[in-house]
């Protein structure tokens, strides 16, 4: 198969790019932060989720306008970041629940 040639942003063709990590750090900083302000109380929900959702959006698209990324470098970044945002919640939960003593 013919090779692709990278987008005519991307600079180097040997450069990595998948995934990106600018959608990966803005999804999975955004994720994150929602969580805690949500889980808190410091904001709520209604107002949480939209704000997360456009970071994210804005920085995959971003990427894709800018024709430094293809699609699935922008997607593939993205879910990485859910990922790891997913698993920031998880660890934040479980250090906010209380220590359990071992019974003998």
């Amino acid at each position: 198969m013919k090779h692709r040639p990278p987008p005519p942003g991307k600079g180097e063709p040997e450069a990595q790019s998948y995934p990106s990590g600018h959608a990966l750090e803005t999804t999975a900083v955004a994720l994150a932060t929602g969580w805690v302000l949500v889980r808190e109380e410091i904001a709520p929900a209604w107002a949480v989720v939209p704000v997360a959702l456009t970071a994210s959006l804005v920085s995959t698209l971003g990427r894709l306008v800018l024709d430094r990324h293809w699609s699935s470098d922008s997607v593939g970044g993205t879910f990485a970041g859910a990922t790891i945002g997913t698993a920031a919640a998880a660890i934040y939960e479980a250090a906010r629940q209380p220590a359990r003593r071992a019974r003998w």
